[in-house]
């Protein structure tokens, strides 16, 4: 999901440099791209559109209406392939989520394919979560401006929290600060 509007941070933090290279394309490269039967992105900016086409997802755009997590929720489901068992959300501000923890994440979606999977620390759950296609209808229906949250905490019962390979991975970008204290741990 490539679609917030980057109030805290002041301007379009999915095009902040990090690390030599646009935040959005970094989180872009680093998905593991082969786990998946689709990789979309769901963005409102032309040129996240562009960095995600570059490597190789579609791109569902959102033309217009203020920012919604859950229309974004809403546009990435209706582009889910009906066969799918379960979908991934990912944000695009998490520049140091590694590829080999969204492995583990798929690996126990796969094990545990009526869970709501969700990477964690210490307990923290976190972003990405895979959900089960028998919650994808209660996704889409999410009261504006709720996420995927709402249905967690509906379903305390399926949560499954994968243990990250650090804490770091979990921390996102929501001020010009955060995106510096997060190049100084690399």
């Amino acid at each position: 999901m490539a679609c917030g509007c980057s109030k805290r941070f002041g301007s379009n933090k999915l095009l902040a440099p990090f690390r030599g290279q646009p935040l959005c394309e970094r989180v872009f490269q680093r998905h593991p791209m082969e786990l998946f039967q689709q990789n979309l992105v769901v963005t409102r900016y032309p040129q996240a559109a562009i960095f995600a086409s570059q490597q190789g997802f579609s791109v569902v755009e959102v033309f217009d209406g203020p920012e919604d997590v859950a229309q974004t929720i809403r546009l990435g489901l209706q582009a889910v392939d009906s066969r799918a068992a379960g979908c991934l959300f990912a944000v695009c501000d998490q520049p140091l989520l590694r590829p080999e923890s969204i492995q583990k994440l798929v690996a126990a979606f796969l094990a545990h394919p009526q869970a709501v999977v969700a990477l964690g620390w210490q307990g923290r759950r976190g972003n990405p979560i895979c959900f089960p296609r028998p919650l994808f209808g209660e996704l889409a229906q999410l009261p504006a401006q709720h996420g995927g949250s709402w249905v967690v905490n509906a379903h305390p019962e399926r949560l499954l929290v994968v243990e990250a390979a650090g804490p770091e991975e979990l921390e996102d970008v929501d001020r010009p600060e955060d995106l510096a204290r997060l190049e100084a741990l690399l």
